[in-house]
């Protein structure tokens, strides 16, 4: 079901942003079930030989997902048999996810509340909010990856755009798959629209 594993999806992506002790907390998790596994295997901890190999299968199971969630950006699009479009001109507010930039370091953002925004050169401008968090009482996010973030689409550079559903964390939305290139390689964002608040 669509719900329970854009939750799960999203449960391995806070697992991962998330740190305790320099490391995140997936990799915590991932370490405990392969010592478990070993503990188990030379009966330290219950279980015998089937016990061992359930801690490891635990283990690699988590990896394994947390690598195919990643390739999907840790939601889940369903595209629409039309096209989808970008912003003509100004500045509206959306969520995006995907792989986005401050200097050289980079980070995946999912829903991050933010900005796209078109300049008259053709160049679109994305940013997305990180907050400080923390997750399950011990983890939180690390400073450096805190505050804005952002994406650029240089005129010329977008391959498509797709109209479609957006699964995040159990909700879904309408949204846009938006693929690009940059330099040598295509890159993926998914961007919810918002409807911008009236003013005063």
């Amino acid at each position: 079901h669509v719900t329970m594993l854009t939750r799960f999806y999203y449960m391995l992506y806070q697992l991962h942003r998330h740190q305790f002790g320099g490391w995140s907390l997936l990799r915590w998790l991932v370490l405990l079930a392969f010592v478990g596994g070993g503990a188990t295997w030379v009966h330290l901890l219950p279980g015998g030989w089937w016990g061992g190999l359930l801690w490891w299968g635990v283990g690699l199971v988590l990896l394994l997902a947390f690598l195919w969630a990643r390739r999907s950006l840790f939601v889940r699009f369903r595209a629409e048999a039309r096209p989808g479009s970008l912003p003509s001109a100004g500045r509206q507010s959306v969520r995006a996810t995907g792989r986005m930039e401050v200097g050289d370091r980079e980070q995946w953002v999912v829903a991050g509340l933010g900005h796209i925004e078109r300049f008259r050169n053709g160049e679109y401008a994305i940013s997305a909010f990180v907050p400080p968090s923390r997750y399950l009482g011990v983890g939180s996010t690390r400073r450096e990856d805190e505050g804005m973030w952002y994406a650029f689409i240089a005129p010329g550079t977008v391959d498509r755009v797709i109209a479609g559903t957006l699964g995040v964390n159990g909700r879904v939305y309408p949204g846009v798959e938006v693929r690009y290139r940059l330099e040598e390689e295509f890159r993926t964002l998914y961007l919810v629209f918002l409807p911008e608040e009236p003013s005063a």
